[in-house]
């Protein structure tokens, strides 16, 4: 079974740093490969302490399982809210504090 990958970066620009959002996904050789039918805006602008909320609709059979990564990591759930709707994929950032670094938010899905 061999998996191929077909990623896609999109910038989250929010003053004064920037952090940048992509999307990876991983398909097998069996099923419908995964896929986002919906992607992110090419920019998302925000102020300091603003709710930021990314979404993402896929597809894939079987259904994909889907992860958040910030900066390499999974996301932090006592940071950040993920809904799970069938196909889609919501990430919530309640009173997002912008930081002097930037960093790496990214989506994958795989089946």
């Amino acid at each position: 079974m061999e998996d191929v990958e077909r990623p896609s970066s999109v910038p989250l620009s929010a003053s004064p740093s920037e952090e940048s959002y992509s999307e990876m996904s991983t398909s097998s050789a069996a099923g419908q490969a995964p896929n986002f039918v919906l992607k992110m805006p090419p920019q998302i602008y925000t102020k300091v302490n603003e709710n930021i909320q990314m979404k993402c609709v896929f597809s894939g059979q079987p259904l994909p399982a889907v992860t958040w990564e910030k900066d390499g990591n999974l996301v932090d759930l006592n940071r950040y809210i993920i809904v799970l709707l069938e196909r889609i994929s919501v990430l919530r950032m309640c009173w997002y504090t912008i930081t002097n670094t930037s960093s790496e938010l990214r989506q994958m899905i795989a089946n």
